[in-house]
């Protein structure tokens, strides 16, 4: 598969290649480690590899009280990487057998929890996608849902039949999956911008998998890539993550840690899709039009009686989410 389907742009495309990595599969079997870019952007670059391998291979999993099976429709050396990656299959953990196009996988004596915890949770999410309707197309073509799927699945299924299915591992939180949906629904020149605010370990990281793992056009950015600056690197003038999040679904993971020097043109961008960056020797002009869907945490793990005063944004910047949901059911209000 040529390396177009992960959306990148030409200057990262050529990049890949002048490294060697010339299509999906073999980004899929790269070591991240090893790849001409940052850390987290390495790893999002492989794993969203491996998980188009991983669609176009798999062709159903079983589960059981004893463990699974993941039956695949072709099984080479970069399928069963992609497949074992993406359904976490550590065999510290699992006891694996492979059989022709089938693995076989329990949980080895002692890591039953580990098994209940890592395990179990990602083979049940990647039975509901080979199994759903909406996305057989997605798993015959190999690649994930992107906007203009999304919305022709709406217009067949409506806004209700949307979130119960693509969020259907999700259980309960019917207001933060109506709150999703509305920011997937929404245009780059109108964006519905969310907060998806709460403790660790709820139920908003689920949500973000679920996403990322379902939908293309996405761009995933971690609390390292938040830390560094989402809009510019002031050191080097290169773009960052957001600047390249261009007509994206962008998943910002601890948002609340977004450095104060990036929080203005965080809100010019959001706003209008554009700012103006001139600090130092840096002068350039940004243009990125997304829909931000953010998770954040209370700064003391708990909420107070004013909740959006606990997630250390400025109240400038927290405007700018059109919804704030906490993950926990708990509506915080509309801005």
């Amino acid at each position: 598969m040529d390396l177009e389907i992960l959306k990148l742009g030409i200057k990262e495309r050529e990049v890949l290649k002048s490294s060697g990595v010339k299509s999906v599969e073999a980004l899929a079997l790269s070591d991240p480690d090893e790849l001409p870019f940052g850390k987290q952007k390495s790893a999002s670059l492989v794993q969203t590899a491996r998980s188009i391998v991983a669609a176009r291979a798999i062709e159903k999993v079983i589960i059981s009280e004893r463990g699974a099976e993941v039956r695949c429709k072709q099984f080479d050396q970069v399928a069963e990487k992609s497949v074992k990656s993406v359904l976490n299959l550590e065999e510290y953990y699992n006891e694996i057998e492979v059989k022709g196009n089938l693995i076989q996988v329990w949980p080895r004596e002692g890591h039953e929890a580990s098994w209940k915890a890592w395990i179990l949770p990602q083979l049940q999410k990647w039975k509901f996608r080979i199994e759903s309707s909406t996305n057989q197309t997605l798993k015959d073509k190999g690649i994930t849902l992107n906007v203009s799927e999304i919305r022709d699945f709406a217009h067949k299924n409506g806004f209700d039949g949307f979130w119960k299915e693509v969020f259907a591992d999700i259980k309960g939180a019917e207001s933060m999956k109506e709150a999703l949906t509305a920011a997937l629904f929404s245009t780059f020149d109108e964006p519905v911008h969310l907060a998806v605010i709460g403790a660790p370990a709820s139920a908003k990281t689920l949500a973000r998998d679920i996403i990322a793992q379902n939908f293309s056009e996405v761009q995933t950015i971690g609390a390292n890539v938040t830390r560094a600056g989402l809009v510019i690197n002031y050191a080097t003038g290169e773009k960052g993550a957001i600047a390249d999040a261009d007509n994206m679904i962008v998943l910002a993971d601890e948002f609340d840690k977004v450095p104060a020097r990036d929080a203005e043109f965080m809100y010019e961008l959001m706003s209008n899709g554009t700012c103006s960056v001139h600090s130092g020797n840096i002068h350039m002009i940004i243009r990125s039009k997304f829909v931000l869907i953010a998770t954040l945490n209370p700064e003391e793990q708990v909420f107070s009686d004013a909740p959006l005063d606990d997630i250390g944004l400025s109240p400038t910047l927290t405007s700018r989410f059109a919804l704030a949901i906490s993950s926990a059911l708990e509506k915080l209000g509309l801005t």
